[in-house]
């Protein structure tokens, strides 16, 4: 099984940068790396080079990884799928094909941003990998679910839904629990009007305990789910991890694994329905 899914992904990698649209992601990932690094005339800090280096790879994992499952999904290569014991193995390839790409582009632009000669000592040489890997993972296996492959119904509404709710509490938590007072005060007076004053009594309760404690708790628990990514920006700019926001990575592959259990069974169970 591994054989073929190194095959497959050896395969969609190399033909990725052979068209067209893979030179073009080379040339403005070069362009990209003399304007953040080099134009400047002075040192990148360190901070900015993992930082900028390691948003730049996640998003061209993401980016690869769905141009790459869009050819692979094509009728041509149905034969592909037909000849694979499971189709998890053929999502797999591509996962590891847009992986390796994204890869690619980053080191590419990790080695021309050397020429800009930011101070890295070796121990911050060795945390490179770890932070960019675990997010270029997560971002390869969520790409998986904004793909024609993956996507069955309203999946993909659904997931990036979800991301967006959670996002939206660790950024605006006060505005949806003023929102969410907001409600239960309008239903606590319409009970009372109907006087049902034990509900309108309790409604008017959470309607205070959203405004007051439970504004930080809602935003708080809200938050938790991007945690390792303010870990490791906190991480970063500090120049060392704690004990704690050195577990941020593990975090990263742990929702990498979740996502993708999710894309594979939704691949495994849907009509395919090749494109042209």
């Amino acid at each position: 099984m591994i054989r073929r899914v190194l095959a497959l992904a050896a395969y969609h990698w190399g033909d990725s940068f052979r068209s067209l649209g893979g030179v073009l992601l080379l040339i403005l990932s070069a362009i990209f790396a003399y304007l953040f690094f080099i134009n400047g005339g002075r040192a990148p800090d360190v901070d900015y080079y993992t930082l900028v280096i390691g948003s730049f790879g996640a998003a061209a994992t993401f980016v690869t990884t769905i141009t790459i499952a869009g050819r692979a999904y094509r009728a041509e290569n149905a034969a592909w799928m037909a000849r694979l014991p499971s189709r998890i193995e053929y999502l797999a390839a591509i996962w590891l094909a847009g992986l390796c790409a994204g890869l690619t582009l980053q080191l590419l632009v990790a080695l021309i941003a050397l020429l800009g000669r930011p101070e890295l000592t070796l121990v911050r040489v060795l945390e490179l990998p770890p932070l960019w890997i675990a997010a270029n993972i997560f971002a390869g296996v969520l790409s998986l679910h904004a793909t024609d492959m993956v996507t069955r119904d309203w999946s993909r509404v659904y997931v990036f839904s979800v991301l967006l709710v959670f996002l939206f509490g660790t950024t605006g938590g006060d505005v949806f629990s003023r929102w969410l007072s907001g409600r239960a005060r309008s239903l606590s007076s319409f009970f009372a009007g109907q006087g049902v004053l034990p509900i309108s009594n309790g409604l008017g309760d959470v309607a205070n305990w959203l405004v007051g404690d439970g504004l930080t708790t809602i935003g708080d628990t809200l938050g938790l789910a991007f945690w390792p990514f303010r870990a490791i920006l906190d991480a970063a700019i500090a120049g060392s991890f704690t004990r704690a926001q050195a577990l941020a990575p593990a975090f990263l592959l742990i929702y990498a694994t979740i996502l993708f259990m999710l894309a594979a069974d939704f691949f495994a169970g849907k009509d395919i329905i090749l494109g042209d």
